[in-house]
């Protein structure tokens, strides 16, 4: 499962559920005013397979449901195991769906499914580094067909992509990548701090690798 199509059928849920993307309407319970619903989700259940039960269904989210309007912002808090990423997973899979090349969506897809921890990017806790490559690469195509020649176009995404593929690709041991996805950082956002002097140490440590 490498690709980002794979991806994007792995996350689809098998579930009594409808997920509203944008384009409607509703009150949004202030008196009398209407704001576009850019996310509403009705009764969403997800159950899946749990190997600590012995294959065993566990529930993850029982009868949500939510809706954010066009302007609000929203912190998603619960404890452990409340079925908060299970729920992001369908959000960005149903606008994957919508919206298959959009590079936010995308970057964003592969910040759910891996996390760096202790600098490793890991999948369900095991190292994946084949498949973060995959669907940030895709994302960093995506941006460059979508977003390159808009009169603003979103750099911020662009550097964070850039930088989980900068830091991937050092965890892989490819300093000559991580390198030129560095470089890239430093370019488009020259004020960010620290990413010349990590430049310089990836050299230190190539010209030390380097057969004498």
């Amino acid at each position: 499962m490498n690709t980002i199509h794979d991806l994007k059928r792995s996350i689809q849920p098998s579930l009594d559920m409808e997920v509203v993307c944008a384009g409607h309407e509703q009150h949004n319970g202030n008196s009398g005013a209407r704001r576009p619903e850019v996310i509403a989700i009705k009764n969403l259940r997800i159950e899946y397979k749990s190997r600590e039960m012995r294959s065993l269904t566990k529930l993850a989210v029982k009868d949500l449901s939510l809706s954010v309007h066009a302007g609000e912002v929203f912190g998603f808090l619960g404890p452990n195991g409340a079925g908060k990423t299970s729920t992001m997973n369908v959000l960005l899979g149903e606008g994957l769906r919508h919206l298959p090349d959009h590079p936010a969506l995308q970057f964003e897809l592969g910040r759910i499914h891996f996390s760096f921890e202790g600098g490793v990017v890991r999948y369900n806790g095991r190292k994946d580094l084949a498949r973060a490559r995959n669907i940030w690469e895709h994302a960093v195509k995506s941006w460059h067909e979508q977003e390159a020649s808009k009169p603003d176009p979103d750099k911020f995404i662009l550097e964070q992509i850039l930088s989980h593929v900068a830091k991937l690709e050092e965890e892989a041991g490819n300093i000559p990548a991580a390198i030129s996805y560095w470089e890239q950082v430093k370019i488009l956002m020259p004020e960010r701090e620290g990413i010349p002097q990590r430049i310089k140490e990836l050299q230190e440590n190539l010209a030390a690798s380097a057969p004498r």
